[in-house]
């Protein structure tokens, strides 16, 4: 899944979630009158100094994501998760919706969209992933553990997004 589809379907989320939560909404434009100001348009350089538009930009990833079903894999090896054997060859479907919403990874809010579970307040920025997720993606557990993602898609899916959350966009 990707290209326009899944950015304006994201997009339309963001939206929603900036009407449902306006305290999220008021964090976000008070981080940006902070660092940036009103008299220019914030660049990526901007980018690290706004923790929580960041964390803003991984939870509408999380609490929405365009696709709730990644695309499927087959296994390349005989597995055991969780008690159950998955043989060399099968087909699985992650199911992203179901993975993002696991109250002891994000906790018992997980079905509210709260930026605030990315950050770490004490320092002042986002905090690393869950213990069980790899670093730079939203699968976490069994699927991050097995399958190999590209962080480069990611990375793009960040700026475009954060671009679009900073008022820049095209």
């Amino acid at each position: 899944m990707g290209g326009s589809e899944s950015t304006s379907t994201t997009m339309a989320w963001w939206t929603l979630a900036m009407l449902a939560y306006p305290e999220t909404q008021s964090r976000a434009h008070a981080e940006l009158d902070e660092v940036v100001g009103r008299e220019r348009l914030p660049t990526f350089a901007d980018y690290p100094h706004l923790p929580y538009i960041r964390a803003m930009v991984k939870e509408i990833l999380r609490w929405r994501p365009a696709g709730p079903q990644a695309a499927p894999h087959r296994s390349t090896e005989d597995d055991w998760y969780e008690g159950m054997f998955i043989p060399k060859g099968t087909i699985c479907i992650p199911n992203v919706w179901y993975m993002n919403r696991d109250p002891e990874v994000y906790g018992e809010n997980a079905e509210h969209f709260d930026p605030e579970r990315y950050l770490d307040e004490a320092r002042g920025e986002v905090a690393p992933g869950p213990s069980d997720a790899k670093e730079g993606t939203l699968l976490v557990r069994f699927w991050s553990q097995r399958v190999h993602r590209s962080p480069h898609g990611q990375q793009f899916a960040v700026h475009q997004y954060s671009d679009y959350v900073m008022g820049n966009e095209a």
